[in-house]
């Protein structure tokens, strides 16, 4: 693995993120307030975006959810091509989010919602071009890295903000907090950095639940666009459901297991922990066929009497920790 560069654009971007986030809290609560009273009456509100900008938007579903709003997160490609599916109207709010505001169906699903009568309001950048928005939340300067972390980031906050005017839970001394907690996870490159080693040459999976499953997919687009490693991210249950299938052992895991900030982990976090590789099966063989019997089974349906290729697969028991239940 080549040594980090510490010029590039992105890497300055990213170490710059706790001074976006801390000039973001001191100067945005004010417009956060102003786009909290137009949506305050909406029956619904419908977060858009595409990329990142849509795992904004389910980040922001969560939080809105959590602050006693009906909110849904929907990709502008549907909201913009599925009228029907995705009904507008005057009653309803729309939080287009787009970095730019550029992108072709954020600007069809912006339109859409305009005419609609819905109220329209944004989340972009300083320089983000939102017409027919009612306001425009501004995070920061327009960013020439296209990975988009520090606007992702404020994005986030500045939802987080809106949700924390809309309603409880507050989330002020939460987010006034964040600036140094971001900071004080770039001081730890030098712990991240073998993990990154390590992944570059692996297979890797994300998997969380609830709104770290927002997290565990974005990680897809940040490693795939910039560092061009294949990432596969998925929600735990729909990993453990089936997919894991495919894991072989040496493959690695990122498991994001965040009860929405809370101090203790999520419950099904602790019956992974608990979990241990049982055995390990192969392709040729199980405890049940021999291979002979295999190979004239696929005669007899037809196929190919070649026998499958080995492959390793582990085989993972599972412990429920009695019958609760997490939607984290």
């Amino acid at each position: 693995m080549p040594n980090p560069t510490t010029d590039s654009i992105m890497y300055r971007t990213l170490v710059r993120q706790p001074d976006d986030l801390r000039r973001l809290l001191a100067d945005g609560w004010g417009p956060a307030r102003d786009a909290a009273d137009l949506i305050r009456d909406a029956r619904r509100i419908v977060l858009t975006g595409v990329g990142t900008s849509y795992h904004a938007a389910l980040a922001g579903g969560w939080l809105l959810r959590a602050a006693g709003r009906d909110a849904r997160a929907v990709l502008s490609y549907d909201l913009a091509t599925y009228p029907e599916s995705y009904p507008l109207g005057p009653d309803d709010a729309v939080v287009v989010m787009a970095h730019t505001g550029v992108k072709s169906y954020t600007k069809i699903a912006l339109d859409r919602a305009v005419q609609s009568g819905a109220t329209v309001v944004s989340v972009g950048s300083r320089a983000a071009e939102h017409p027919g928005s009612r306001l425009v939340l501004r995070t920061i300067d327009r960013e020439t890295s296209a990975a988009y972390t520090s606007s992702h980031l404020c994005a986030m906050a500045t939802l987080a903000m809106l949700a924390d005017e809309l309603g409880q839970p507050s989330y002020r001394t939460h987010l006034e907090a964040l600036p140094d907690q971001i900071a004080g996870i770039i001081d730890r490159q030098e712990t991240i950095r073998p993990i990154a080693e390590r992944a570059a040459g692996q297979k890797v999976y994300a998997f969380g639940g609830g709104p770290s499953e927002v997290t565990a997919l974005e990680l897809v687009i940040k490693a795939r666009e910039a560092a061009l490693h294949p990432v596969d991210a998925l929600q735990t249950e729909q990993f453990f459901h089936g997919p894991i299938v495919a894991a072989n052992a040496g493959d690695l895991a990122v498991v994001v297991a965040s009860l929405g900030g809370a101090p203790q982990h999520p419950v099904w976090y602790h019956s992974l922990t608990k979990t241990r590789t049982s055995s390990c099966r192969t392709g040729r063989s199980s405890a049940t066929t021999s291979p002979e019997r295999s190979v004239e089974r696929r005669r007899r349906l037809g196929g190919s009497a070649r026998s499958r290729p080995t492959r390793t697969t582990p085989t993972i028991k599972r412990r429920r920790p009695g019958r609760s239940r997490s939607s984290c």
